[in-house]
This record gives C-alpha cells, sequence and structure tokens, in this order.
C-alpha cells in the first residue's frame, strides 16, 4: 500500500502538562506536570482523512496509573490506549488537525518518554466505522471470512463521501441463510444521504418479501453468477452484484447501513464489501471476480 510523505517532525511538535522536556534521539524525555502528559504534532492533519500511525512510548508507572492514548483536538481516538510500552501502529481517521499522544494517569513528577514516530497519510477511498458501538463485528470460520450484524445497532461501513458507480459487488448472506422474505427494509447500501432521509439511491430488501425494494429505483440484482433480477432470497453466503436496469450511474457511501435513522433496516447476517465499479465489468471480467470471492471469502 502505498503511502503519502512523512508529516512526523519534531521540528513542530509541542508539548502537553509538562515540567521540563529533554530531546532524546527523535523522541522526548517529558516530566509531567500533572494528568495527562502528552506530545502533540501540531497541524499536520486534514479531518476526514486516514492515516497510518507508529508511536512509541514509556514510563515510571506504565501500565498501572499511565496508559498511552491517542487523540487530536476532539478527544481520544477509539481503540488506541496502550497499557504497555513499546511502539505501536494503527491506522485513524482525524477530527482534527492535531495529533496528540498521551498519558492517563500521570501525576506532577512522573517521567515519561514519548516518540511520534511516523505519520503518513493513507490515500484513496477507505471504509470505515468511527463509532465502536455500531461496529459490525469480524469473522471467520474455515476459509471463509466477513462482517456481521449484531441486530442491535451496527451501521456498516462508511465512505467519507460518495462514489458515483455503475456496480456494486458484496458478499451477503441473509439472517442465517434459509428465510424466503425479509422481515423488514434491510439495507444493502446506500449513499450518504440515504442513511438519515429518503433517496433513490437507497439499494433495500422488501419487507415481506423475496426481492429487493424498488421503490426507490429499478434495480437489479445477481447472485452467485446467477440472471438479473428483482429476486434474492434465500440468500446463504454468496457473491451479489447490484447494479441499475438502465445502467445508470448511482451514488453509493454506506455498505450494511441504516436508512431513514432505523437502525432495524440495517442488514441482518453477514456481509463484506467486494468491490464497487464506475463502469459495468466484462463478463470475463465478473467471471474472475466471482473465482476471487469464492477463494479469498468463501462464498458459494
Amino acid at each position: 500500500m502505498a503511502l503519502g510523505p512523512e508529516l512526523a517532525s519534531i521540528a513542530s511538535q509541542t508539548f502537553q502538562n509538562t515540567s521540563a522536556q529533554v530531546q532524546d534521539g527523535a523522541g522526548w524525555n517529558l516530566t509531567a506536570s500533572g494528568n495527562f502528559v502528552g506530545l502533540r504534532q501540531y497541524g499536520v492533519l486534514e479531518s476526514g482523512k486516514r492515516y497510518y500511525v507508529r508511536v512509541s512510548w514509556s514510563g515510571n508507572d506504565e501500565g498501572s496509573a499511565i496508559r498511552a492514548l491517542i487523540g487530536g483536538n476532539l478527544g481520544q481516538i477509539a481503540g488506541t490506549e496502550f497499557d504497555v510500552s513499546g511502539t505501536h501502529e494503527f491506522r485513524v481517521v482525524s477530527g482534527s488537525a492535531d495529533f496528540l499522544m498521551y498519558a492517563s494517569g500521570s501525576t506532577a513528577g512522573d517521567m515519561v518518554r514519548m516518540e511520534i514516530e511516523s505519520i503518513r497519510e493513507i490515500p484513496g477511498n477507505h471504509l470505515a466505522q468511527e463509532q465502536a458501538a455500531e461496529r459490525m463485528e469480524f469473522k471467520s470460520i474455515g476459509g471463509a471470512i466477513w462482517l456481521e450484524n449484531d441486530g442491535l445497532d451496527d451501521n456498516g461501513l462508511q465512505l467519507a463521501s460518495d462514489l458515483s458507480v455503475k456496480m456494486v459487488a458484496l458478499a451477503l448472506q441473509y439472517k442465517t441463510g434459509v428465510e424466503t422474505a425479509a422481515d423488514d427494509y434491510h439495507t444493502l447500501c446506500s449513499d450518504l444521504a440515504g442513511l438519515t432521509s429518503g433517496s433513490s439511491d437507497r439499494v433495500m430488501l422488501h419487507q415481506n418479501n423475496a426481492g429487493l425494494f424498488t421503490g426507490t429505483g429499478p434495480w437489479r440484482v445477481s447472485v452467485s453468477g446467477g440472471v438479473f433480477g428483482t429476486d434474492i432470497l434465500p440468500l446463504p453466503w454468496s457473491l451479489v452484484l447490484i447494479k441499475r436496469a438502465d445502467h445508470a450511474a448511482f451514488n453509493v457511501g454506506n455498505f450494511f447501513g441504516r436508512n431513514f435513522t432505523n437502525s432495524g433496516r440495517a442488514w441482518k447476517g453477514r456481509g463484506a464489501p467486494v468491490g464497487a465499479f464506475s463502469e459495468i465489468p466484462s463478463d470475463a471480467e465478473l467471471s474472475k471476480l466471482h473465482t476471487w470471492a469464492q477463494r479469498h471469502l468463501g462464498v458459494a
């Protein structure tokens, strides 16, 4: 994966709640003046973009009172709390211009070494769900891997902005894979507007039916290489292709999420994004895609 240029620079780093700072190579030995002693990389991020980050830290009370966390002007970034010292790397979506690593539980006089080793933008379009409570669960059995909705509040995967596409490819299973009618308008994909309001670019199951809801558009679907139509259920773990009957472009910015702010309309069952295409692939290309999904995702 190609990354953007290095953004970490000791020359533009500032400090938080310190009484003394001594440079140590590419890092800093910090003496805490109180809680949340920290090191900030100032003004290098753009809100909404994704970054690869690598940091290292050690402290005189680590794993107990002191824990390293990562955040910005808007507070801690979910999933970036480290009890154990050493080097840690992760990927984040920025919510502010600054990058901050800090120690929770520090008291005056504590000694903490911190180093921001690397910050590099991950270019391109990336699916994510930044709200921890709304994330689908990653699962893997044998050769199959997928995300699974808990049926409560999961809200799928989201892009920073919509893409204009002519076909979407998803690996899907509806509930247990044997149901012949949907119990709600469960969402396969949608533009971002469709998460909270009516939209002609929402692709949903039709409640109490075996097919897609065509009231939002002339949607057509193919399951595991089958003929394009409107019926989709029953749906065991399969490769699903989605397009409009007129082959026109549509917007997509969310997979498996709710619509009309109703979490009960999120996808129910397994799901994995496979591809989104600006032009409709040829039959030969779709055959290769199906083979890839069988090999790497374990679909039928």
